[in-house]
């Protein structure tokens, strides 16, 4: 029997074309990744902070829990603040860094590297949808 080559050259011609489609679609996706990552920025830079809920407030302005110290500084009551919400006065220092680094590791990890809006992980996180089709969480790992 001999081989047909117009069969081989169509089958060909659609896998070559079926490539050029997904490479295009992935393309689109990154290219819509960064427009929508550069209009976020530059809004964020634009109208600042107030966009998402107010500035956030300092630590000096923040209302804190009144709280009762015995003559050696112990802490002997606590009350909450007028939110109702417990936020006692600390240091950075006297906060155990083994606590620090492991919120650092759960929330962000690049936290301190980034002005709050992780363009890397948005990207993964675009890549991801257009090559498998499933979503990740836009936090890095």
């Amino acid at each position: 029997m001999v081989p047909d080559h117009d069969e081989d050259r169509t089958r060909s011609d659609r896998t070559r074309a079926s490539r050029l489609r997904r490479w295009r679609a992935v393309s689109a996706a990154i290219a819509g990744a960064v427009a929508v990552t550069c209009l976020a920025a530059a809004l964020f830079i634009v109208l600042g902070p107030g966009l998402v809920g107010g500035p956030v407030p300092k630590p000096s302005e923040l209302d804190v829990s009144a709280v009762v110290l015995d003559r050696d500084g112990q802490l002997l009551r606590a009350y909450t603040a007028t939110d109702g919400r417990w936020r006692l006065p600390v240091a950075r220092d006297e906060v155990d860094p083994l606590f620090l680094d492991m919120l650092m590791a759960y929330e962000d990890k690049r936290f301190t590297r980034h002005p709050g809006v992780d363009a890397q992980a948005l990207l993964r996180a675009a890549w991801q949808a257009v090559t498998s089709g499933e979503s990740s969480p836009a936090a890095p790992r």
